[in-house]
């Protein structure tokens, strides 16, 4: 095995497209969105076999503990991280992959990939569990539907008597950002009243970044009621995985089941285009929120957080106890 740091862009972006195991959040495009915004600067950790497989853990670096230690993250901006590969690895194979990781940046940790494989014993790293994400494996929407709540399918039959059109737009332009930061606002608003987490809120300049580095992965899907904006959903493909980012409905029009509506043209419009998975994304243990998607025949995949800290933390722990500065929780 040889190890090497900071793969080639086109190394990086070639490996992905030979990985059943990759999601947007591994991409290059994911990990300049995640620069924009401060979240850390991109790291990568490419490992090579002489039989031609090759794995890659990415990485987003910031400072913590005021500039005293440096820390690495695989999984930034509420994504999932772990090692991708274009072929399997041994458990023996991936342990030294990981332990490469903490010699590098003894402060270090992350979230997995629901898609991959769990972080093996003897790596170091102390790994507990995390918020599961749901994932529907695609089928024709007459299969999905065969394996909806009833509650689900009742919200089926509302939309489509209540004439909610939908409108898939490939890469959405900043008017379209325009239209769907209006209605993200309005649902943070609404959070706020739920008493919902707001750590993982994002600002205007986090969606038009997302717009300057990923135009081209992203996809949205618009919903409308009497030629008026009702809801929106964006998502993003790698291969065979699509990555919901976020769905956001205006609630004047809850009695139209605007998010059902968008669920199911996400789920048809992927499975059109031959993907096989939609991860509908954690939910942050929201029980109504998680209802909501398991209503959809999604099961839920394991998700877990690994974490390592460097001696400098271990210290300061002992002086000033305190929450450990490289977990990231999504929601």
């Amino acid at each position: 095995m040889r190890l090497s740091w900071d793969c080639p862009r086109s190394v990086w972006s070639s490996l992905l497209d030979h990985s059943p195991q990759a999601t947007f959040f591994h991409s290059p495009e994911w990990a300049d969105i995640v620069a924009a915004n401060g979240l850390g600067q991109p790291r990568t950790l490419f490992a090579q076999w002489a039989d031609g497989r090759q794995a890659l853990c990415v990485l987003g670096v910031r400072p913590v503990w005021g500039g005293f230690v440096r820390a690495a993250r695989s999984g930034t901006g509420g994504g999932h991280g772990g090692l991708v590969a274009n072929g399997p690895l041994a458990e023996g194979e991936r342990r030294a992959v990981y332990q490469a990781l903490w010699r590098r940046y003894g402060e270090c940790g992350g979230s997995t990939n629901p898609f991959g494989e769990p972080v093996p014993a003897g790596t170091g790293f102390t790994v507990t569990p995390a918020s599961p994400t749901l994932v529907v494996r695609l089928a024709s929407l007459a299969d999905l539907r065969a394996q909806y709540h009833r509650g689900r399918l009742r919200a089926v039959e509302r939309y489509l008597k209540q004439g909610v059109q939908l409108r898939h737009v490939p890469q959405p332009s900043l008017a379209d950002w325009a239209g769907f930061s209006q209605l993200y606002d309005q649902e943070v608003v609404y959070w706020q009243s739920q008493g919902r987490p707001m750590h993982l809120v994002r600002d205007a300049r986090w969606f038009q970044s997302l717009h300057q580095h990923a135009a081209k992965q992203l996809r949205l899907i618009v919903a409308t009621v009497a030629g008026e904006t009702a809801g929106m959903l964006v998502y993003a493909s790698q291969r065979r995985l699509v990555s919901e980012l976020y769905l956001v409905w205006d609630r004047r029009f809850g009695n139209h089941q605007v998010s059902t509506a968008l669920k199911e043209a996400c789920l048809a419009e992927c499975h059109a285009h031959g993907r096989q998975y939609v991860d509908f994304m954690p939910s942050g243990r929201l029980g109504g929120v998680e209802h909501f998607k398991a209503s959809f025949g999604a099961t839920p995949m394991p998700v877990s957080e690994f974490y390592h800290p460097s001696w400098r933390t271990r210290s300061l722990l002992a002086l000033r106890p305190a929450p450990r500065p490289v977990a990231e929780t999504a929601s």
